[in-house]
This record gives C-alpha cells, sequence and structure tokens, in this order.
C-alpha cells in the first residue's frame, strides 16, 4: 500500500524478483509452495496503494485485475517460471 508507483513499474519490478528468486531455487522441489505463493501475490499487486486490504477481498476488485489481467500486463508467474527453469536431479 505504501509503494506508490505505477503497476507497469511494480510489474516490472516483480518479475525481476520472480526471475532471480526461481532461478536460484531452481533444483528444488517446490511446485506447491510456489502455488501457494502466487496466490498471495496476485492478491497484493492488486492492492494498490488507494486499495486497503479489506477493499481487495472485495468482488469488484478481484474482477477488475484478474489472472488473465496480469498476465496480459505482463506479469511472469513463479509457477510458469519454475516449469520453465526446474531442473531434476537424481
Amino acid at each position: 500500500r505504501s509503494w506508490s508507483i505505477s503497476l507497469d513499474n511494480r510489474i516490472k519490478q516483480i518479475n525481476y524478483l520472480v526471475r532471480g528468486w526461481v532461478n536460484y531455487f531452481k533444483i528444488a522441489n517446490m511446485r506447491q509452495a510456489i502455488i501457494d505463493v502466487e496466490k498471495e501475490l496476485a492478491h497484493n499487486v492488486a492492492c494498490t496503494r488507494k486499495g486497503y486490504y479489506q477493499i481487495c477481498k472485495t468482488t469488484y476488485v478481484q474482477f477488475a485485475i484478474n489472472i488473465e489481467r496480469l498476465r496480459k500486463r505482463g506479469l511472469i508467474f513463479l509457477l510458469d517460471q519454475y516449469q520453465k527453469v526446474h531442473v531434476e536431479i537424481n
């Protein structure tokens, strides 16, 4: 809520962190953990400076900023990046 930057800049910075974090842990088996984190991330991106935590749970905000729209804006999701770079070690 105090991170008052444009959504495009926010997505750019989140993508940078997602790529780095997932590439660092690419040999770990963490698919379920990523699914859980991804749900929170989508919710937190929706909570902008004007949208407090309670407002983010409303159906209007969930409709306005959903996964499909975030994906169209260029947000890289953790699970997509993980599946792209994950390395199986036997």
